[in-house]
């Protein structure tokens, strides 16, 4: 079922359940998407989750501006909802492990001039393969492999 079906299944539930919460995100959430799919005539699945993974940014960086607020509850809960839906992200440990089975890479990140360029190469290795990844991660990834 793809992430927009997804969706749509769990607005119908959380309205059945009377989860207004629950309701709001993924309406907010579906309604992101379907204005992508408008603007640009469709919306594929890494588009709708880089979608969701904005809307958990910024409830967390909302929380963060504001750790007082009575609607931190709110916005916490929102976010697990959404990371309910989003693919696990792989630890930096497991981005060693794989560019550890990648002919080379190992080699090649501890051989560059600087950071950048080896995270660079690092992501070179990860994107063909799909891998579940964020930019800071990565980039955590290749320090430790760096660095010893």
């Amino acid at each position: 079922m793809s992430l927009i079906e997804t969706l749509k299944a769990e607005i119908k539930t959380a309205m059945k359940a009377r989860d207004d919460v629950k309701k709001n995100v993924l309406r907010v959430a579906l309604g992101d998407i379907q204005m992508e799919e408008t603007r640009k005539g469709t919306c594929s699945e890494e588009t709708a989750e880089t979608i969701l993974r904005k809307l958990f940014a910024a409830n967390v960086e909302t929380i963060a501006a504001c750790p007082d607020s009575p609607r931190n509850e709110q916005l916490t809960r929102e976010n697990e909802i959404l990371d309910a839906l989003l693919p696990k992200q792989w630890s930096v440990e497991e981005i060693i492990t794989f560019l550890g089975e990648q002919p080379g890479v190992i080699d090649r990140i501890q051989g560059a001039n600087a950071d950048g360029p080896a995270t660079g190469m690092a992501m070179g290795a990860l994107k063909p393969s799909g891998a579940p990844v964020n930019g800071k991660d990565v980039a955590a990834a290749v320090a430790q492999i760096r660095n010893g």
